[in-house]
């Protein structure tokens, strides 16, 4: 997501506006391509649009008064691109270019997302240090600027190391918080898994012990439907051998009273 394209004077306009829209590069390198100021001008007016591109790398152009009011536009809506890299571009050269670049400074005092700024060797000079110096204590997120070689007074120098030094603590704090507050929610987020890990285990164990319940409630009826089934056999049983003790004695005393009767007659006849 990070690419080093070659671009010209032409191509670097179908760049920007393929730029504008794009939500997948992170990084873009044209440095030391000798552009002209249009295709910096382009280039920088595509951050107007994208909001994913965190960092461009534009050193080494012929970027100057075009570029400089671009860059300041679009700094003043995107707050997520965070580093560029001006170095070695005539970036003042005129009256033109010291307006521009004091727009651009003015805009770093709105500006919320950069971090990282080289101007290293762009010409600049004292009234745009001192341009820079005066807006540069508005600002509350860059933490590196790269000034050298462009004639600053050093009374501005030390204005813009106290104001950088000022954010970098500023921004070691909040990282500090922002950790803090990250370690915090993971926490939260362990417990509440933990919590819910536990709820469903105590469910479960819960489900568990009602299945058993049933099981043995179930259990417990057929044991006693065997029981009944059982007592029930045994009643029939019991009924059939009486039945049975009936049968027989009637039939011994049927034949008792047959064996009777054979010997009256007998003694009839005798």
């Amino acid at each position: 997501r990070n690419y080093r394209i070659n671009v010209n004077a032409f191509s670097a306009r179908s760049l920007a506006k393929f730029l504008w829209s794009d939500t997948w590069i992170l990084s873009i390198d044209v440095s030391n391509m000798n552009l002209p100021d249009s295709a910096g001008a382009y280039l920088c007016r595509a951050l107007k649009g994208n909001s994913t591109l965190i960092k461009y790398e534009l050193g080494g152009n012929e970027f100057s008064s075009k570029t400089c009011k671009s860059l300041a536009e679009s700094l003043e809506v995107n707050g997520t691109f965070s580093s560029m890299n001006l170095e070695g571009n005539p970036l003042v050269v005129d009256e033109e270019g010291k307006e521009s670049f004091e727009m651009l400074s003015r805009s770093l005092a709105k500006n919320s997302g950069l971090v990282f700024l080289s101007l290293w060797m762009c010409g600049v000079g004292v009234e745009g240090g001192r341009a820079l110096a005066r807006n540069i204590v508005e600002n509350t997120t860059l933490v590196s600027l790269e000034v050298g070689y462009n004639n600053f007074d050093n009374s501005d120098v030390m204005v813009l190391r106290n104001q950088l030094e000022l954010n970098r603590t500023k921004r070691t704090k909040k990282l500090a918080k922002e950790a803090e507050n990250a370690n915090q929610a993971r926490k939260k987020e362990e417990e509440h898994i933990k919590s819910l890990m536990e709820m469903e285990k105590k469910e479960s164990e819960e489900k568990w012990l009602q299945e058993q319940k049933i099981v043995r409630a179930n259990e417990r009826q057929l044991e006693m439907e065997r029981q009944q089934e059982e007592a029930a056999l045994e009643r029939q049983k019991k009924k059939q051998m009486e039945r049975a003790v009936r049968l027989e004695e009637a039939r011994v005393q049927e034949k008792l009273k047959k064996s009777k009767k054979g010997k009256k007659g007998k003694k009839g006849k005798k």
